[in-house]
C-alpha cells in the first residue's frame, strides 16, 4: 500500500512489480514481495523494508520515516518510546555504514577504470561521446554519480546492449553527474547520461545528469535552494507531465522534445535532426517560457501626470525576479551577511560584471541605425553615510574583477621581465589592466592606451577622483577625458614634450561610493557639463545588524560568473575578439522603441523643472540599451546568442523605470533639492495652491511671491 502511493505496481502471483523509483528504467525492474516485507529492484539493487522505502524515496531518515508510518497517535509508554528510538538509530547507523561501504566500493571501481573506448557500442549508437565516463575491463562503461560538492557518491555502469545498473548498496538519492563545466547561468537537469551528452553539446550549457524523474525533482529542488537557475529538460511522458508540475511550482522553464519527433528525448532529437535541432528547440521554448513570465509581471506604472516638488522622495524596495537570478541571490545573501542594502550589491555586482565584458559586444539598439551602438558599460555609485556599509559592499563587489585583474597584471610583469632577460629586443610588452583604483588622469591615460577592452574606475570614495580632476590641469581637459571614456572609442592626447597619443579605446565602467554632503557639494561647485549625470545613482538605505546566513555559494556563483563573461566566448565557440554586433529581436526592439519614445517625454516634461535631473534622463536610452547588454551576456554566458529577447528588455524596463529612476529622483529632487529657478516655480505653485486660483495674473504673482519678483522675466 505503501509503495503504490509512488509507484505504479501491477501484481504477478504473490509480487507486484512496477519502474524502479530510484533510477531511471523503461522496464520493470522492481518487485514488491508483501509476504517477506521486502522491495528489490534487479536494475538498481535498492533492497529494504517499507521503513526504508519511504526513508529512500522521500531523502529522510529511517527515524523520521519510522515515524510517519507509526502516525501521531501511537500510545508508546517512555520506555517503549526509548526502546523504539534506540533501535531505529541503531539500524540507521548500520544502514549508514553499509552505504559507506557500498560508496568506496563504487569509487574504488570507478577510478580503477581506463579511458573508454570512443566506438563503444553504446556510444555509436547513441552518436555521443565519452565525458566524465571511463570503461571497465569486462567493457561495460562507468559514469560517476556525485554529490554538489564532486564527491563520487555511486556508479551506473552500462553494457555494450544498453543495459544500466547502478552500484548495489550505494545512494543514488541527490547525486547526478555534471556534464560540461558551470561558470554561472542556468544548469540543465535531464534523466539520462545521452541525453545530458546531447543538450550541452549543442546548447554548451551546463547539465546535471539525474538518472531518474524522481532525482530529477529532489536535485532541482535543491539546486534552487542553493540559489542556481535551472532549466528542466524532460523526456515525453511520465517525466514530461511531472516536470511541466514543477516547473509552474518553482516557477522554471521545462523543456519537452517537439511531439513530431519519432524518439522521446533530446539525444533523439539530436540523432534524428543533427546538429542545432537542440538548440533551436531550446532557445524557441525559452523564448515562449520567457515572454510567458514578462506577460504575467504587471507593467510599472509611470505617472506621466504632474510632479509633486513637496512629496517626499523615498527609494524603491528591492524588486524580485528582475535583476538576473546569479546577481539577485548574490545581493540577497551579502545583504543579509553585511547588513546593508541589496540595492548596492545589485548594482555594484552589474557595474563589475559590465566591466568583465568585452567592449566589443555591441548592441545596435535599432535595426535601422547601424551607426549608432552601445557597449556594458555602466557608473553605478552609491551614495550613503558610513553606517550603510559602502565599502564592504564595493570591496566584495569588486573582488572577482580585482581577482582578474592580479591574474593580467602579473602576466604582463612576467612578458615584461622576459622582455629584459631578452636584451630589450623590440618594443617593451604593454601590460593590460582591466581596474584601475588611485591614479591621476595623465597616470590612466597610458592604462588605458593599452587596455582596449576597457577598464573599471573603481572608488571608494567619488569626492577623491572629482578632487584630482580638478587639481590636475584645472579640471576641464580631465573632465573632458572622463566624459569620453563614458562613450568610449578613440581619443587623441596632445601634449607639450610628451608628443601626441591615440588611445584606441577610451571605455570605462565605474562604481564607487560617496557619502551624500560630499556629492552634494561636487554637484554644486562643478562644472554643469553632464559628468555627474552619468552615473547612477543608489541611494542606500540605513545599515542594520548583520544576520548568521552563509552566503558562500552565491559568492561562489557570482565570482565564477564574473569570470566566464571575462573569457566569453561568442556563437560558434570563437572568442569575441573582433567586433560583435547584438540586436534585438522584433519585440524587443518594439519595447525598446516605446521606451525611447517616453522617456522624450520625460525629460521634455523636466526640463523646465530641474534641468541637471532632464540631462540624467537623457542618458537612459544608452543606459537602456548598455543594460541589455549586460542582462544578455550574464543569462547567456553559457550558451552565447546574438539575439537580445522581448524578455530581457522587458525586465531592463523595470529595472530603470520602477528602481533606477526613483532612486535618481531620490538624488536629484531629495538630495540635491531644487535650483534657484526651480525654487521660485515651487513658490509660486505654492501660493496658486494656497488660495485656490483658477488663473492669477503676473502682477499678483509680483506681490505675493517675493523670489518671483527676482526672477529673470525677460
Amino acid at each position: 500500500d505503501v509503495v503504490s502511493e509512488f509507484v505504479d505496481l501491477t501484481k504477478k502471483g504473490n509480487e507486484y512489480h512496477g519502474l524502479c523509483p530510484f533510477h531511471d528504467e523503461r522496464t520493470p525492474s522492481f518487485q514488491v514481495v508483501p509476504e517477506k516485507g521486502f522491495y528489490h529492484c534487479h536494475g538498481c539493487g535498492a533492497h529494504g523494508d517499507v521503513i526504508d522505502f519511504v526513508a529512500n524515496v522521500r531523502g529522510i531518515s529511517v527515524g523520521q520515516a519510522a515515524h510517519e508510518l507509526a502516525g501521531q497517535t501511537q500510545d508508546l509508554t517512555p520506555q517503549e518510546r526509548e526502546d523504539r528510538d534506540k533501535a531505529l538509530q541503531e539500524r540507521e547507523e548500520r544502514e549508514q555504514r553499509k552505504r559507506e561501504k557500498a560508496t568506496a566500493s563504487a569509487r574504488d571501481l570507478y577510478e580503477s577504470a581506463d579511458i573508454p573506448d570512443p566506438n563503444h557500442p553504446y556510444l555509436v549508437k547513441k552518436g555521443v561521446q565519452a565525458f566524465g565516463c571511463r570503461q571497465l575491463p569486462d567493457g561495460r562503461l562507468i559514469l560517476p554519480i556525485m554529490d554538489f560538492d564532486g564527491n563520487i557518491m555511486s556508479v551506473q555502469t552500462i553494457d555494450d546492449k544498453g543495459r544500466k545498473k547502478f552500484h548495489t548498496g550505494a545512494p543514488v538519492s541527490s547525486g547526478g553527474m555534471n556534464v560540461g563545466f558551470y561558470f554561472g547561468g542556468e544548469t540543465v537537469i535531464c534523466e539520462g547520461y545521452a541525453t545530458g551528452w546531447s543538450i550541452h553539446e549543442d546548447t554548451k550549457n551546463h547539465v546535471r545528469v539525474a538518472f531518474s524523474m524522481g532525482n530529477m525533482e529532489k536535485i532541482a529542488r535543491e539546486l534552487i535552494a542553493k540559489g542556481r537557475s535551472i532549466i528542466l529538460a524532460a523526456d515525453k511522458g511520465q517525466c514530461a507531465e511531472k516536470m511541466q508540475s514543477l516547473s509552474r511550482e518553482l516557477g522554471v522553464p521545462a523543456i519537452i522534445p517537439p511531439d513530431d519527433i519519432e524518439g522521446s528525448d533530446f539525444n533523439d532529437l539530436y540523432s534524428e535532426r543533427g546538429k542545432g535541432a537542440v538548440r533551436a528547440h531550446f532557445d524557441n521554448q525559452l523564448h515562449s517560457w520567457r515572454e510567458e513570465m514578462s506577460m504575467r509581471q504587471e507593467a510599472p506604472k509611470v505617472d506621466q501626470g504632474p510632479v509633486d516638488l513637496w512629496s517626499e522622495q523615498d527609494v524603491p524596495d528591492f524588486p524580485i525576479n528582475v535583476f538576473p537570478p546569479v546577481i539577485e541571490r548574490y545581493s540577497l545573501e551579502n545583504a543579509a551577511a553585511l547588513g546593508s542594502d541589496p540595492a548596492g550589491l545589485a548594482l555594484t555586482a552589474l557595474g563589475a560584471c559590465a566591466a568583465a565584458i568585452r567592449d566589443s559586444i555591441k548592441l545596435a539598439p535599432r535595426s535601422w541605425d547601424k551607426g549608432w551602438k552601445e557597449s556594458a558599460r555602466i557608473w553605478p555609485v552609491l551614495i550613503g553615510k558610513p553606517s550603510t556599509k559602502k565599502s564592504p559592499v564595493l570591496s566584495r563587489s569588486a573582488s572577482p574583477i580585482k581577482a582578474i585583474d592580479k591574474q593580467m597584471l602579473k602576466q604582463g610583469q612576467a612578458r615584461v621581465a622576459e622582455w629584459e632577460e631578452n636584451g630589450k629586443e623590440g618594443p617593451k610588452p604593454d601590460v593590460p589592466r582591466i581596474v584601475l583604483e588611485d591614479a591621476t588622469t595623465e597616470a590612466a591615460q597610458e592604462k588605458f592606451g593599452c587596455s582596449p577592452n576597457g577598464i573599471l574606475l573603481l572608488q571608494d570614495e567619488l569626492s577623491g577622483f572629482f578632487g584630482r580632476i580638478e587639481k590636475y590641469g584645472g579640471g576641464s581637459a580631465d573632465r573632458g577625458f572622463w566624459l569620453q571614456s563614458y562613450n568610449g572609442g578613440s581619443y587623441a592626447i596632445d601634449r607639450i614634450g610628451r608628443g601626441s597619443k591615440v588611445i584606441e579605446n577610451l571605455s570605462a565602467c565605474m562604481i564607487g561610493g560617496v557619502q551624500p554632503e560630499a556629492l552634494r557639494s561636487i554637484a554644486d561647485k562643478s562644472d554643469d557639463d553632464g559628468l555627474i549625470q552619468r552615473i547612477i545613482p543608489v541611494m542606500l538605505r540605513p545599515g542594520r545588524k548583520s544576520e548568521r546566513v552563509d552566503a558562500t555559494t552565491s559568492n561562489e556563483a557570482y565570482r565564477d560568473l564574473v569570470f566566464a563573461l571575462h573569457k566569453m566566448e561568442g556563437p560558434g565557440g570563437s572568442f569575441f575578439k573582433d567586433s560583435v554586433h547584438l540586436e534585438y529581436e522584433p519585440e524587443a526592439e518594439r519595447l525598446a522603441a516605446e521606451f525611447s519614445d517616453l522617456n522624450f517625454d520625460r525629460v521634455q516634461a523636466f526640463e523646465d523643472i530641474h534641468g541637471k535631473f532632464a540631462s540624467h534622463l537623457g542618458k537612459y536610452d544608452g543606459l537602456f540599451s548598455r543594460l541589455c547588454v549586460v542582462f544578455h551576456c550574464i543569462e547567456n554566458v553559457s550558451a552565447p546568442s546574438k539575439t537580445i529577447s522581448y524578455s530581457t528588455a522587458a525586465r531592463v524596463r523595470v529595472l530603470i523605470e520602477s528602481f533606477i529612476m526613483r532612486h535618481s529622483m531620490a538624488f536629484y529632487i531629495g538630495l540635491l533639492g531644487m535650483s534657484e529657478n526651480d525654487q521660485i516655480m515651487k513658490d509660486v505653485a505654492g501660493s496658486i495652491l494656497a488660495h485656490g486660483d483658477a488663473e492669477i495674473s503676473n502682477r499678483e504673482l509680483m506681490r505675493r511671491v517675493r523670489t518671483y519678483r527676482k526672477a529673470n522675466h525677460g
